[in-house]
């Protein structure tokens, strides 16, 4: 303003020129607590397979009903409350927004609501799903309910899986003992060999970290003991919080507002994750996203330089040895892996990477080789391009022809938040 029109206006002015804008382009907050459920109507009326749900109480005054939480989920998956969400990712490494919802504050009521609806209207009958958390008790006490239910109510996710995130766990490591060689030290979330993972703890600040750790279940925090690779090797909640920094634009909107970033938002995110996806689906010499093409190349110059004897009688097993690395001035001793490669079209190895991350490893590669066997069989289907194709193809439509969703329908309203 004092750029363009040589004009300089307090901040309180800028201010209320701003709510004044937002005020004709969603209308005011009070109004938006009312038109959100009508809004959301709207949207899965148009969207097949989306649901949303409202919760709300009497107003002990009389009148409009208060509202304190809404969950929504689209297509086949100033507000002064926390907006929750639940965050995938898709066989390329890519964000994929699942749900979402507005409640009154993170507690473990108002996480048990969330993640109830998430599994009845998102995962559904999908089983061994894993939930990667930031620790937050909330949510942590909500997984334990509905993974072993609440007195006579009979457990909602039996079969769900709960881990945490390297990240914060480190974070708190360093906020309690304040030495930052200890935390990093602690940051074992890459390390999927058993022989890693034994010689940082033979460190003499292991006991130290032992006192924090021992108590814990090693399969929440540590990879290697990750049962079954539910986490894909995802041991972050990286990709949530990037989405959440997308989000930060908006929380200063009304409800309505909010909820129309959302929608359009993902509508744009969706078409052009689709897009990229697409342009690779004829090339038939590609089988798996760029991400997985990538470590697959990286992975397969690296089986170069490894030897692989082969010792079963019965089966396809092998020892394989990595390059000495001493003549490059680094004095370490040869690892050796041990791999499997089965007739039943699994392979195992030693070192526990394609059990963890559902691909193989350059030891398996190194095996494949001297087998003249296609390593492309022992990736899981959820790198491939269909895979990821089916993820980003559904339709998305807006709600904009129906109506504006900016003023009240009627004098007195249905909602109202709570002061």
């Amino acid at each position: 303003m004092e750029l363009q029109h040589r004009y300089t206006i307090s901040y309180a002015k800028a201010y209320r020129a701003k709510q004044k804008v937002f005020e004709m382009r969603f209308g005011t907050y009070e109004d938006s607590y009312d038109n959100l459920p009508r809004m959301l109507a709207t949207i899965a009326q148009r969207n097949p397979g989306t649901y949303y749900d409202v919760m709300h109480f009497p107003n002990p005054e009389g009148g409009p009903s208060i509202l304190q939480r809404v969950f929504f989920c689209l297509g086949p998956w100033k507000y002064k409350g926390t907006i929750p969400t639940a965050i995938g990712v898709d066989g390329n490494n890519q964000v994929l927004p699942v749900a979402f919802a507005f409640v009154e504050n993170e507690n473990v009521d108002s996480w048990y609501w969330f993640l109830e609806r998430v599994k009845t209207n998102v995962v559904s009958s999908r089983s061994n799903v894993c939930l990667i958390s930031d620790r937050h008790s909330g949510i942590l006490d909500a997984i334990e309910k509905l993974k072993h239910g609440n007195g006579a109510s009979p457990p909602l996710w039996p079969d769900v899986h709960s881990r945490w995130c390297m990240r914060h766990l480190a974070a708190n490591f360093y906020d309690h003992f304040k030495n930052k060689d200890l935390q990093d030290l602690f940051k074992i979330d890459r390390e999927a060999s058993n022989s890693h993972f034994k010689c940082k703890f033979k460190c003499k600040d292991s006991q130290t970290i032992l006192t924090g750790i021992q108590d814990k279940p090693k399969e929440k925090w540590a990879l290697l003991y990750d049962t079954n690779g539910r986490r894909y090797g995802i041991m972050t909640t990286n990709h949530a919080e990037c989405y959440n920094m997308v989000m930060r634009s908006s929380r200063g909107l009304p409800l309505v507002g909010v909820v129309e970033f959302i929608l359009y938002g993902c509508a744009k995110y969706f078409g052009e994750r689709y897009m990229s996806i697409s342009a690779d689906l004829s090339n038939a010499s590609v089988p798996f996203g760029r991400t997985i093409t990538k470590y697959m190349e990286t992975k397969t110059d690296k089986a170069q330089i490894h030897n692989a004897r082969l010792l079963g009688t019965r089966e396809n097993r092998f020892e394989v040895s990595c390059r000495d690395r001493s003549r490059r001035g680094v004095h370490r001793e040869r690892t050796v892996q041990e791999t499997v490669i089965g007739n039943d079209g699994t392979a195992h190895c030693s070192c526990m990477k394609p059990t963890l991350l559902h691909l193989p490893c350059s030891h398996i590669l190194a095996a494949c080789r001297e087998l003249s066997v296609d390593p492309t069989n022992f990736v899981s289907t959820f790198y491939t391009k269909g895979a990821i194709a089916a993820t980003w193809n559904q339709e998305l439509f807006g709600y904009g022809m129906v109506r504006a969703y900016t003023h009240l329908t009627s004098e007195n309203g249905t909602f109202q938040t709570q002061h």
